[in-house]
């Protein structure tokens, strides 16, 4: 299985995986994979080139909305319940179709 995206979620009161001083914009700019940063509510706040062009759709058109309006129906569910293994604090790879 290839990685084509990479889900960063920024819970609050913990240690940030990506800081906000640019950061993401200098890693992700020319990056081969999308990538996206969410809130603990998946709601997107960042998103890169590459994820735009894989998912067919502008920065405009995702940003502001939750990840679970993109994500296929049977998806949802696992979505959700690897949000709440990532509030435990557990590691949760977000697998996408």
């Amino acid at each position: 299985m290839a990685l084509i995206g990479l889900v960063i979620v920024k819970w609050p009161g913990r240690r940030e995986a990506i800081d906000t001083s640019g950061r993401f914009e200098r890693g992700s700019e020319d990056a081969a994979i999308g990538m996206m940063i969410l809130t603990p509510a998946l709601i997107v706040t960042r998103v890169n080139d590459a994820l735009c062009t894989l998912l067919g759709r502008t920065a405009d058109a995702l940003l502001g909305h939750s990840i679970l309006e993109f994500t296929h129906v049977e998806d949802v569910q696992r979505s959700l319940d690897q949000r709440e293994s990532m509030r435990r604090g557990e590691d949760a790879p977000l697998v996408k179709r």
